[in-house]
């Protein structure tokens, strides 16, 4: 089984996201402005950890241990399942 990784952004990187997401957002709301809903991009895609951009570009702000750590508990899970159901 081969496992995919879907996360490409960092916790560091996601929390900046988040905050500017809100930021944008804010000021969006503050002026009466459409251009505030700009702010949903950074800030869903700092909730969810994946970024289209980073993926089109090929680029991830995780360590490569970091995201064979998540996936392997993930296909451990999966196994133990099918192991015993």
């Amino acid at each position: 089984m081969e496992t995919v990784a879907i996360y490409n952004v960092r916790l560091s990187d996601s929390m900046f996201r988040i905050i500017m997401g809100i930021a944008v957002l804010s000021l969006g709301f503050q002026y009466q402005s459409l251009w505030g809903m700009t702010g949903l991009v950074p800030l869903m895609t700092g909730i969810v950890g994946w970024c289209p951009v980073y993926k089109a570009l090929g680029i991830s702000t995780l360590a490569r241990s970091r995201i064979n750590t998540r996936f392997l508990v993930k296909e451990r899970i999966e196994e133990s399942k099918r192991r015993w159901l």
